[in-house]
């Protein structure tokens, strides 16, 4: 029973993380691809990598997907492009889910600091 609760204590920390959204910090935008050939989404790259990233997530080139669907993700959108032009920083929080692209993990969330 020590035996199993031992694997079971040290196991655990993996599988629970095996789903876990990821985000980057303060870092700036680099590049907005907006594919129109694989739909309405727009592809963003940062200045930081994810320092984990969720298992579906296995493309190098971009940090994140975001739908352009709802009147939300048009907002979100419209601040990435101002914090890309005026050069700020972004905070983008993940899904934990890669839903618009297959290989790219989903943005749940942009903030925008004025630091």
């Amino acid at each position: 029973m020590k035996f199993f609760l031992a694997i079971l204590l040290t196991t655990l920390p993996i599988i629970v993380n095996a789903g876990t959204a990821t985000n980057v910090l303060n870092s700036k935008v680099v590049k907005l691809s907006f594919p129109k050939t694989l739909g309405n989404m727009v592809l963003i790259k940062l200045e930081r990598l994810q320092e984990d990233k969720i298992d579906c997530h296995i493309n190098g080139t971009w940090n994140y997907s975001l739908p352009i669907q709802s009147d939300m993700d048009k907002a979100m959108v419209s601040a990435l492009i101002a914090a890309y032009i005026s050069g700020s920083n972004v905070n983008i929080y993940g899904s934990g889910s890669c839903d618009e692209f297959p290989s790219i993990e989903s943005a749940a969330t942009v903030r925008l600091d004025n630091k």
